[in-house]
């Protein structure tokens, strides 16, 4: 009797296990083009999706009115009514008689204030008792510092924040994303693991919620508008950040600020094309959304002091909120981004 005939493709003629049936595209799942009932409503248009408020959450400004004229200007009437409050970043360092100028902001700014952010360094030794205006101010103060390099009282400062401050703002004005290793460790390396260290409870660490960390100026990195956006997909640098972004968001209690990006490089020309500056953003949409989801994005409109800023075509909210709305997020999506997000980080609501 002859043997079986052998399947395709197959040296014993049996399948080593089942196989794993193909994936359908995404588009799939979507309706035809020209389908109008209710059964198939076409999506929403990025002219639609429109946030229902707008916190914003990085407010560098002058508490003059000039500076705050300048600032609502700048954002237009149409957004400054949607403004349902904002986070300011002040300069002045952490010192117990910073309350008296924090109790006079909010008539100053005539905007709603969640918090004040202050800074506080991250080298030298910090105090042994938290100054008396983080026990209690209206409205209330947050800390806020800049990583720049690694230094060996890092660790402990960053804890101490932690420890003190309901929410710790770090502005990282490296360009850590896209930083190659020296002797062994990158300086991504070196700041990964400072946050490794500065979260993980010691054994007299009291068990309690973790305090947020939310970073700026790596969403998006320094950019720059030389290179076109097809070249920029395949650089190594662009792949290593999808790759360090992944690993940033295991770190549960870390947020990310999207505020305008600084120049990478000293190129000056016209950045006003707003199409180019679109699908930049996207590109960095993309794997931040994949990794973070949209409970962890928080909208600013100030740049890093680490760098030049560039003059967008539009205001930061109008490319940051049509960037996310062409890539057909729903309304409670965009209204995390823009608004809840940081209602709960900063404002202390669940």
């Amino acid at each position: 009797m002859s043997s079986p005939i052998p399947s395709p493709g197959l040296a014993s003629g049996r399948r080593k296990g089942p196989r794993n049936p193909p994936k359908l595209p995404l588009s799939a799942f979507s309706p035809p083009n020209t389908g109008t009932s209710d059964a198939f409503p076409l999506p929403p248009t990025w002219s639609t999706v429109v946030p229902a408020g707008i916190i914003d959450a990085h407010l560098r400004i002058s508490a003059t009115v000039d500076g705050v004229n300048h600032y609502k200007d700048n954002i237009g009437q149409l957004v400054l009514e949607k403004i349902k409050g904002v986070v300011l970043t002040i300069d002045n360092q952490l010192s117990d008689d910073i309350a008296d100028l924090v109790q006079g902001l909010p008539q100053r700014i005539d905007l709603q204030i969640l918090s004040v952010s202050v800074p506080f360094p991250l080298n030298g030794t910090p105090p042994t008792e938290p100054p008396s205006c983080l026990l209690g101010t209206n409205p209330p103060i947050t800390l806020s510092t800049t990583f720049t390099s690694a230094t060996p009282e890092a660790i402990t400062n960053l804890r101490w924040a932690l420890e003190h401050s309901h929410v710790v703002d770090v502005d990282v004005q490296s360009d850590v994303m896209a930083s190659v290793a020296i002797g062994g460790s990158s300086l991504y390396d070196t700041f990964e693991d400072l946050l490794t260290k500065a979260t993980s409870p010691g054994p007299h660490t009291p068990e309690k919620k973790r305090t947020p960390i939310v970073l700026s100026n790596i969403f998006p990195p320094p950019l720059t508008l030389v290179e076109p956006i097809v070249k920029t997909m395949k650089h190594p640098d662009y792949l290593q950040y999808q790759s360090r972004i992944s690993s940033l968001s295991l770190f549960e209690d870390v947020h990310l600020k999207i505020t305008p990006p600084v120049r990478d490089t000293s190129e000056t020309g016209p950045a006003d094309d707003l199409r180019m500056w679109k699908g930049k953003l996207k590109l960095y949409i993309g794997p931040v959304l994949e990794a973070f989801g949209f409970e962890r994005m928080i909208f600013g409109s100030s740049p890093s002091p680490a760098g030049e800023p560039f003059n967008l075509p539009v205001s930061w909210y109008d490319l940051v909120r049509k960037s996310f709305a062409e890539l057909g997020i729903e309304q409670d999506a965009i209204d995390n981004v823009f608004m809840n997000n940081a209602k709960r980080v900063y404002g202390r609501s669940p």
